[in-house]
């Protein structure tokens, strides 16, 4: 069975370092070039500019206070602007939070854990007002006022075998700005608010159910159908490749199959459900190949886990190739 199980997880790796290849276009539309733009969209397109790659305090300050001035497709694009800024700060953060107090800082954070999470089903993440519940816990000194400094500039706590890490607090910007942007920009928000607070993967394995992990890879596919020059869309592909990867290796490890590689009846109905989903052309052809191939195996059984990597692989590849003349390639 150990056997089993590293070659399982080697080719789960495998398939996630060929779907990792995924992103959507960058590019941003020319249209708007054919629209009347009034003098205080230029103004503010213009501090915009000189704002976003800065410090992300001043960023904050413009933006809340010219959302009620700034167009949709404005306000969309100083979020999104907020969200980069808050992506510069991982690395300072996790410095920090890595670094040589890490215990004391760990030991803290657990000390300070609220009682009852309002925004995730458990603590496995601490995002919008539970980021909060925590600081109110936590004694004044200095890893209060670290800690809190990062949550300031769009961060939250997450845990991953045992380890509080900061990533963008995705959940307190759609709470905050979810109501003041474009579509593009608030349906982005929805999905990646969703992965913070239940990621799809947790190291590598699935921790979602079969009907949760079809959902969000056709919501996936769905935003990158529509808006493949959205500037994050490649924020976007990064999740789909995470359930396209569960799609085309399912494993007993994630519950997918059982011991004798039947693969379950939930994922079989959501294959057979995928496979009709013209509107999502990758997700439909990987769905039928991951149909012919079980049909064409003894008593339709994985047990080979072999083939089933080496089937898993070539299907990520196509797909990869798919999703890139579709959305875009990942930009170099």
């Amino acid at each position: 069975m150990k056997r089993k199980y590293f070659v399982g997880l080697a080719g789960a790796l495998c398939v996630l370092a060929l779907l990792a290849g995924c992103a959507a276009k960058s590019s941003s539309s020319s249209t708007a070039s054919s629209i009347t733009v009034q003098p205080d969209e230029v103004a503010l397109n213009q501090q915009l500019e000189e704002l976003a790659g800065g410090e992300y305090a001043p960023l904050k300050e413009f933006v809340d206070a010219s959302l009620a001035k700034a167009t949709l497709a404005q306000a969309g694009e100083m979020v999104q602007a907020l969200i980069l800024a808050s992506e510069r700060q991982l690395t300072s953060a996790a410095e920090y939070i890595y670094g040589d107090n890490r215990a004391e800082i760990q030991a803290a954070i657990l000390a300070a854990l609220p009682e009852a999470p309002t925004e995730t089903e458990n603590l496995s993440t601490l995002c919008a007002s539970d980021k909060e519940a925590l600081l109110d816990k936590m004694p004044e000194g200095e890893i209060k006022t670290q800690l809190s400094a990062w949550m300031e500039m769009g961060l939250c706590l997450h845990n991953a075998e045992g380890t509080y890490f900061f990533v963008v607090d995705y959940p307190e910007y759609l709470v905050e700005y979810g109501q003041t942007v474009d579509g593009a920009t608030a349906d982005f928000l929805t999905l990646a608010a969703d992965e913070v607070k239940a990621p799809t993967l947790v190291e590598e394995y699935l921790s979602v159910d079969v009907e949760t992990l079809g959902q969000r890879a056709l919501a996936y596919e769905t935003f990158l159908s529509q808006y493949p020059d959205f500037s994050l869309a490649d924020k976007v592909r990064i999740y789909w490749n995470g359930a396209l990867s569960k799609l085309v290796y399912p494993t007993l490890y994630d519950q997918l199959v059982d011991e004798a590689g039947q693969v379950s009846a939930d994922l079989m109905a959501l294959y057979q459900e995928l496979a009709g989903q013209t509107a999502c052309p990758v997700l439909q052809s990987t769905a039928q190949s991951m149909l012919d191939f079980i049909a064409a195996q003894p008593d339709q059984s994985l047990a080979d886990s072999d083939q089933v990597s080496q089937n898993a692989s070539a299907l990520a590849e196509e797909a990869r190739q798919m999703a890139d003349e579709l959305y875009g390639p990942l930009p170099q």
